[in-house]
């Protein structure tokens, strides 16, 4: 079951495409983990990371030529992904790729990257729209 949902378009092509290729990524590599396949699991841990900093690098460079005028919390936010990322990437090693362990990481990336998408990656899309960058309060 995917994680993706159409809720989580921002309306940016590139930036949808990147996104549903990212959650559909973390469901194999849960799959992966909940199999105990090492390397099936090394080899998504690896994709997962380049995939998640050229994403990152994309959205980033698309913010200074838009002059998206959050571009600093948004790139510290994803700075702070790439650290943490790094750190739970580091626990799969020693545990091994458990179901418990495929559980954690799971809820942790569909969280961070669901909270992630739905704010800061769809305040940089209603900017690149030409609409407000700031969020909407209900």
């Amino acid at each position: 079951m995917s994680a993706w949902t159409p809720a989580l378009l921002t309306g940016h092509p590139l930036i949808d495409e990147q996104h549903k290729e990212i959650f559909a990524r973390v469901e194999r590599l849960r799959e992966a983990m909940e199999r105990g396949d090492p390397t099936e699991v090394t080899r998504l841990l690896d994709f997962l990371g380049r995939y998640v900093v050229e994403h990152f690098s994309a959205e980033e460079a698309v913010m200074v030529s838009s002059r998206f005028p959050r571009h600093d919390a948004h790139r510290a936010q994803h700075a702070n992904f790439v650290r943490d990322w790094v750190a739970m990437k580091q626990e799969v090693a020693p545990r091994g790729p458990t179901p418990a362990l495929a559980a954690e990481l799971h809820a942790w990336l569909v969280s961070w990257l669901t909270r992630h998408i739905a704010g800061s990656d769809v305040q940089l899309a209603r900017h690149l729209a030409g609409g407000t960058s700031a969020p909407h309060h209900a």
